[in-house]
C-alpha cells in the first residue's frame, strides 16, 4: 500500500514538475518552420529570411536575433505581435545583411505577454559566402602549377639506386610513414576534439591537415637546414603512393565522427582517390625524364634551393591577397592548433625516431617530413570535392597552418644558419653525424655541380664521403646524391 502511494505522489509530482517547467520555457509556446534548410548569400550582400509561424499557444512577440552579430546582422530590428486567433500558418520576413563568410543561425525567439522568458522556438542557417575574384582564380591555378612543378622536381632528383638502398634498410622510411599516416591523423583527431568540437568544418579542416602526407616544402626545408635530403625525398616519394590509399582512409575513421550530421560535409572517398593518384602522375614523369636525360636530373638538384626559396616567397604573396580571409576571420584556437599541430608532429617524428637509434641527422629529417604535412594537396582537395561556403571554411584552417608552417620553418633555418656561422661548417656536420643512414659498405658522393672536392673523410669507417661545392658558396649542399657499390 506504501509503495502504491508511493509511485502515485511521484507520478503527480512528475506532472506537475513537468507543467511547470513547461511555463517556464523549456516547451515551446510557438510552433515555427523553415521553409530552407539554408539560405546562401555573399558578404556585402543582404537577403529576406521568410519563417513560418504554424501556431501559438498564448499571446505574445516573436523576434528575431543573429547567433554571431560578425558574421551577419538583421538590417531593421522587427518584432512581429501574434495571438492565438491569427490565421495560421501566417509568414514572417526579415531583411539580413551578410558582413563575413560563415556558416550561422538566425534565431527565433517567442515572448509570452505572461511572462518575461524568452523562449528560443526555432532557427534558420545563414551561410554567407566570398565573393569570387580574379586573384582568387589566379592563385588556384598557381597553386596547381606549384603543386605539379613540386611533384615533377621530386622525382627529377630522386635516384633509383639511392631510393633502392634505402628500401634495402628502410627504419627511417618506415618510422616515417608509421608518424605520418598513424600517428599524426590520431594526434589531429584529438586536438580537433578538444579545441574545435563545436566547429565541424574547422575540425574537418584539422583532421584533413594530419591525413595528408608529407609535401615539397619538407624536401626544401631538409636542404636548407643541410639533413638527410635523400631520406626526406624518400620518404615523400613513398608517402604520396601510400596516400593514395590511406588518405580516404584515416579521413574516413577520423573525418566521419564530425561530418555524420551534415551532409554537405561528407567525403567523396573515391573522386579523393582519384585525384591523389593523378597528382602523383608528375612525380613518375620526373623519374622517367631524369633516367632518360641525366642532365635533367643535375637541373632539377641545381635549382632546388633558389626555386624553392622563389616559390615560397610567390607562394606566401599571392596567397596573403587572395585568401585574406582565413588570416583576418581565423580564431585564436585556429591560429593555436596551426601553431602546435606541426610542432606536436615534429616531436612524435623526432621522438621515435630517437627511440628507434637513428642518428640526430637522420632523425631531425624524420621531425621534418612528420610535422610539415602537404596542406597545400589538402587544400586543393577542398576546392574541389567540397560546397561553398564550407570548403572556404575548412581551407581557412589549412591556409593559416601553411603561413604558420612556413614562419616556424623560417626561424628554425635562421637559428641554424646563424649557429652554424658561429660554431663554422664542421662542427655542425660533427653535432649532425655526417651524412645520414646508408649502408656501411657504400662509397656516398655527394654532388652540387662543382668541380673540386671540398672534404673527404670517413663515416663508420668503411665509407667515404666526398662533397663538392659550387664557386661562390660558403655552405656545403647535398641536394643530389649517388650511390654505387
Amino acid at each position: 500500500m506504501k509503495s502504491v502511494t508511493f509511485i502515485i505522489i511521484l507520478v503527480t509530482f512528475v506532472q506537475t514538475w513537468t507543467s511547470v517547467r513547461g511555463e517556464c520555457g523549456l516547451t515551446s509556446a510557438a510552433n515555427v518552420s523553415c521553409p530552407l534548410d539554408t539560405y546562401y548569400v555573399f558578404e556585402g550582400d543582404e537577403i529576406n529570411v521568410t519563417i513560418s509561424v504554424v501556431a501559438v499557444t498564448t499571446r505574445g512577440i516573436i523576434t528575431f536575433d543573429t547567433e554571431n552579430q560578425a558574421n551577419f546582422e538583421l538590417v531593421v530590428d522587427e518584432s512581429f505581435p501574434v495571438t492565438t486567433e491569427d490565421d495560421f500558418p501566417t509568414n514572417l520576413t526579415v531583411t539580413l545583411h551578410a558582413k563575413l563568410i560563415s556558416i550561422s543561425k538566425l534565431q527565433v525567439k517567442f515572448i509570452a505577454d505572461t511572462s518575461e522568458d524568452v523562449l528560443m522556438v526555432g532557427s534558420q542557417t545563414i551561410a554567407v559566402k566570398r565573393i569570387p575574384s580574379i586573384l582568387q582564380t589566379i592563385y588556384i591555378y598557381v597553386l596547381m602549377v606549384w603543386i605539379v612543378l613540386s611533384y615533377l622536381s621530386m622525382g627529377g632528383t630522386m635516384d633509383m639506386q639511392v631510393i633502392w638502398a634505402r628500401v634495402r634498410r628502410p627504419w627511417g622510411v618506415l618510422i616515417g610513414i608509421f608518424c605520418q599516416f598513424i600517428i599524426m591523423p590520431a594526434l589531429t583527431f584529438y586536438i580537433a576534439k578538444v579545441a574545435a568540437a563545436d566547429d565541424p568544418t574547422t575540425a574537418l579542416g584539422i583532421v584533413i591537415i594530419g591525413t595528408c602526407p608529407g609535401g615539397w616544402l619538407s624536401n626544401v626545408f631538409s636542404v636548407l637546414l643541410d639533413v638527410d635530403f635523400v631520406l626526406s625525398l624518400t620518404m615523400t616519394f613513398f608517402s604520396s603512393i601510400i596516400a593514395l590509399g590511406m588518405m580516404p582512409l584515416n579521413l574516413f575513421i577520423y573525418a566521419t565522427p564530425f561530418a555524420e550530421d551534415n551532409a554537405r560535409l561528407e567525403t567523396p572517398y573515391g573522386e579523393m582517390a582519384q585525384q591523389l593518384a593523378l597528382l602523383v602522375v608528375p612525380c613518375f614523369i620526373g623519374i622517367g625524364l631524369s633516367h632518360k636525360f641525366p642532365k635533367f636530373k643535375t637541373f632539377c638538384s641545381k635549382i632546388m634551393k633558389p626555386v624553392g626559396t622563389l616559390l615560397i616567397i610567390i607562394g606566401i604573396s599571392l596567397a596573403v591577397p587572395a585568401d585574406l580571409y582565413a588570416f583576418t576571420t581565423a580564431s585564436v584556437k585556429i591560429w593555436a592548433v596551426s601553431l602546435i599541430t606541426p610542432a606536436f608532429g615534429a616531436f612524435f617524428g623526432l621522438s621515435f625516431a630517437r627511440i628507434f637509434a637513428r642518428d640526430i641527422r637522420t632523425s631531425i629529417t624524420i621531425a621534418l617530413e612528420t610535422g610539415i604535412q602537404n596542406a597545400l594537396l589538402g587544400r586543393t582537395i577542398i576546392g574541389l570535392f567540397y560546397p561553398q561556403p564550407e570548403a572556404d571554411l575548412i581551407a581557412r584552417v589549412m591556409l593559416v597552418n601553411v603561413l604558420v608552417t612556413l614562419i616556424e620553418g623560417i626561424v628554425a633555418v635562421i637559428i641554424y644558419s646563424v649557429i652554424r656561422y658561429l660554431l663554422c661548417k664542421s662542427r655542425c656536420d660533427d653535432v649532425l653525424g655526417g651524412g645520414g643512414e646508408v649502408e656501411d659498405d657504400e662509397e656516398k658522393i655527394i654532388q652540387d655541380g662543382a668541380s673540386k672536392p671540398s672534404a673527404v673523410y670517413s663515416v663508420n669507417g668503411n665509407m667515404k664521403e666526398t662533397r663538392y661545392s659550387q664557386a661562390g658558396d660558403g655552405a656545403i649542399d647535398n641536394p643530389c646524391v649517388e650511390i654505387t657499390p
